[in-house]
């Protein structure tokens, strides 16, 4: 029977690092497989079960290999995206008064949202925190009747991100006043004031 000898890994740019390293696989996995083809056959007239268990091992480090690949690929493609992504969070409102509060403002059809989820501005409470890693990942808002919802993504800062909410557009919500609220994760509300849309 013909001993397992491990072939040499793709080679790669040499701008950056290989994900499989050109060192030789691990002692303790080439014994391990020479080990399975030394195995005697259980029957004759069949074919070697060792054979087919190393040829099933192989083709199963053989996908591995192309996972493992595919998450390389994806984690070198999205960058800090991936971990903007993974680290999202949406705040509470404890969170929020922590970091200085929030204030919102009719302009026209469009209301800006006054917060910063750095802690460095004392906007409606004294902030407590400070946080210099997260910035806001998305200011969503939902409509209920007369009833506007506002709450506040966050995530691992990453490039074109702001610590502050920044506005919403408005303009085709229709005309009338409206209560603002705060939504927590777990469905409780906090008043930010009325508004009035022209």
């Amino acid at each position: 029977m013909p001993v397992y000898q491990p072939s040499a890994p793709p080679s790669s740019s040499p701008s950056h690092a290989p994900l499989i390293s050109r060192s030789k696989p691990p002692i303790f996995l080439v014994k391990s497989i020479n080990r399975l083809s030394s195995y005697p056959s259980v029957a004759p007239g069949i074919d070697d079960p060792n054979r087919l268990l190393n040829k099933r091992f192989a083709k199963n480090m053989k996908n591995l290999g192309y996972m493992l690949i595919a998450f390389w690929t994806c984690v070198t493609t999205c960058d800090a995206g991936l971990a903007g992504w993974l680290s999202q969070e949406q705040r509470d409102w404890t969170f929020i008064e922590s970091v200085g509060g929030m204030r919102v403002t009719l302009k026209s059809k469009e209301l800006d949202v006054d917060c910063d989820v750095s802690g460095t501005r004392h906007i409606t409470k004294k902030p407590t925190i400070v946080n210099s890693g997260i910035g806001v990942r998305k200011l969503r808002w939902t409509r209920a009747g007369s009833t506007i919802r506002l709450s506040v993504v966050t995530s691992v800062f990453e490039k074109g991100m702001s610590s502050s909410c920044g506005s919403l557009d408005l303009s085709k919500v229709p005309s009338g006043s409206y209560a603002v609220e705060y939504l927590d994760p777990d469905g409780t509300t906090h008043p930010l004031g009325t508004i009035t849309l022209p």
